[in-house]
């Protein structure tokens, strides 16, 4: 019986023909004779490796043995049980041995990877990218990938990547272009989010604070996650997340409007008064104040490549009937 097959029926993860199989095994006379087998081999393997464990496990060890040693002058009393096939509790018992082998096998394995975390997460060193806002930058990652830094965003990444994964945590906004590399899959969380790829070209945007969070993809494929759900993207589709609800939907979305940003455009489309305002603000670098804005329906569209603060000031109070003023960082707006 492959004890990949038994690991699952015990984690309730089998198919009901995988567990009819296992369940038949159980019930066989080869199945006590596996796991006497099995017993055996799991004890001496884990007493004769102890002395490879970190200091903590082998203190576990001494305990454990210190526990089950004889006191002076006793002796090991040894019960041995014998099962039949036509024992109504043979399944029973066959299935707590099983449980037995398991857990001293995950006991053991699982204080020395304790260990072994505990000395890799020590010896990572991490970089952290902040960008104010009214900047932008562009970072070449060690593994060749770019990422694109749009302003008011952190990225935080290790130094060097393990051999087996490169993970990023983004707060903000950021484009990637990511280098294809099969054994270590290219991670970025952003919250709860986390979007997966080897090589791809993807833009996410999550600042704080704002309700949704988007992962949009441009080349390639990419995964993203939250808890145990996961949605598969393909280019030109975008997954949109909104943190206080914990719903999340698949769209379409436009490349030139959402990656617009990353090549020195800001591009409104249908835009309302505080999508305009909030991304000036962090594009610019600057603060703004309102005098008699009249409440209602506000939308606006255009385009604007490396164009200054008043030239985009002037083009949208044209449009919307306001006038502006200019004092360092402030900007004041007045509406007629």
């Amino acid at each position: 019986m492959d004890p990949k097959l038994i690991e699952k029926y015990y984690r309730g993860e089998c198919s009901q023909e995988e567990a009819r199989k296992v369940m038949d095994w159980m019930n066989s006379q080869d199945a006590l004779q596996q796991m006497e087998n099995d017993f055996d081999r799991y004890w001496e393997e884990s007493r004769e490796h102890k002395n490879s464990f970190g200091k903590k496990h082998q203190q576990l060890w001494a305990n454990f043995d210190k526990k089950s040693a004889l006191k002076p002058g006793k002796e090991r009393k040894i019960t041995k049980y014998t099962l039949r096939k036509g024992d109504k509790n043979y399944g029973l018992k066959i299935a707590a041995s099983i449980l037995i082998v398991l857990s001293i096998s995950f006991w053991f394995y699982q204080n020395s990877l304790q260990d072994s975390a505990q000395t890799t997460v020590a010896s990572i060193h991490y970089t952290t990218i902040t960008v104010p806002e009214g900047q932008k930058r562009t970072l070449k990652l060690k593994d060749g990938s770019t990422v694109i830094l749009n302003a008011g965003s952190t990225l935080r990444f290790p130094e060097q990547f393990s051999d087996s994964t490169r993970q990023l945590h983004l707060t903000g906004e950021a484009f990637f272009e990511v280098v294809k590399d099969p054994s270590r899959p290219f991670m970025v969380h952003s919250g709860s989010l986390k979007t997966t790829a080897l090589g791809t070209s993807f833009n996410i945007k999550a600042y704080r604070d704002e309700n949704e969070v988007t992962v949009s993809l441009a080349t390639g494929k990419v995964a993203v996650q939250q808890a145990k759900s996961s949605i598969l993207l393909h280019p030109e589709e975008e997954v949109a997340y909104d943190p206080n609800t914990l719903q999340w939907e698949k769209r379409p979305f436009d490349p030139a409007l959402t990656l617009a940003w990353k090549n020195g455009t800001l591009y409104f489309k249908d835009a309302d008064f505080e999508e305009i305002f909030q991304q000036l603000s962090r594009w610019y670098g600057v603060h703004f104040e309102f005098k008699n804005r009249q409440k209602g329906p506000w939308q606006f569209t255009g385009k604007f490549h490396k164009e200054d603060l008043e030239t985009v000031l002037q083009a949208i109070g044209t449009s919307k009937s306001f006038t502006y003023s200019i004092a360092q960082n402030n900007v004041l707006i007045l509406f007629n």
